[in-house]
């Protein structure tokens, strides 16, 4: 069990780097915010799968973390291209 789950987080790692660096870069507190509740949802994720795999589902809420993320993101990316502006 403790190797699935650090293999696991492994696997997630890039992504969320990524994703906190550029919504950090147009919105640093937000994403300082949203990647804080991802990595508490982790700890909560891995401590339940290392009791009991059935329990991994406590930490489930890690996906507000990255799906915020991701809408920062997806803002950010409009931002940039000029689409925040009224004509």
């Amino acid at each position: 069990c403790v190797q699935r789950v650090h293999q696991n987080q492994i696997e997630q790692l890039p992504v969320f780097l990524a994703s906190l660096l550029v919504a950090g870069v147009g919105y640093p507190i937000l994403a300082s915010a949203f990647g804080l509740v991802f990595l508490v949802g982790r700890q909560v994720y891995a401590i339940g799968y290392y009791d009991q795999p059935s329990k991994r589902s406590y930490g489930g809420f890690y996906f507000l973390g990255i799906f915020g993320l991701w809408i920062l993101c997806i803002v950010f990316a409009f931002q940039l291209l000029g689409h925040n502006k009224v004509h």
